[in-house]
């Protein structure tokens, strides 16, 4: 997930800023993904923005 999405490298990074571990800002991104696991129970589509609302604050979205 780290080299496949910005948000979870950028969320891996703040952990890391903050002080966490290694193994610990792999466990709280590991949370945070499991929490977004409800997605695919109910077959809606991954969607990064969501999953990292943090990382995309303040980017304009694309337009299709």
């Amino acid at each position: 997930m780290l080299t496949k999405s910005a948000g979870a490298r950028a969320h891996y990074d703040k952990r890391r800023a903050a002080g966490d571990q290694h193994n610990a800002a792999l466990r709280n991104l590991a949370n945070k993904l499991l929490r977004r696991l409800w997605c695919l129970r109910h077959d809606i589509p991954w969607d990064d923005r969501a999953a990292w609302p943090d990382f995309y604050a303040g980017q304009q979205p694309a337009v299709a």
